[in-house]
């Protein structure tokens, strides 16, 4: 969605007109737009190590939720995330991938439920 800036126009006779012209931004010259593209692919390929990371290990978490389920208590809990954080992998920052942590999160969660 772009900016837009509304001005005041006088016409002849007095009658006030408007005026709605689009603001367009400044673009980012070609080479920077590429090494800031470029610089963001160890952290992209940090965070793809993370989510696959928790994936392996919800597997424990679904085994564990079922149990607790059943009556066994403090089987849950992520084993990938607690491993994750301790080698030092990116953590999301972003709302984009904060999303997709909570979807993985999410999907999961109902996955243990369906056990």
């Amino acid at each position: 969605m772009g900016t837009y800036t509304l001005d005041e126009v006088m016409k002849e006779g007095g009658k006030k007109t408007y005026k709605l012209t689009e603001v367009m931004p400044e673009s980012e010259p070609f080479g920077k737009q590429l090494n800031r593209e470029l610089s963001s692919i160890p952290r992209q390929l940090g965070l793809t190590a993370r989510y696959g990371m928790e994936g392996l290990g919800s597997i424990p978490e679904i085994i564990g939720n079922a149990m607790e389920g059943a009556g066994v208590k403090g089987a849950g809990g992520n084993f990938g995330t607690t491993v994750s954080n301790y080698i030092g992998l990116p953590k999301p920052e972003s709302s984009m991938e904060k999303a997709f942590t909570s979807a993985n999160g999410s999907s999961a969660t109902a996955a243990s439920y369906a056990v």
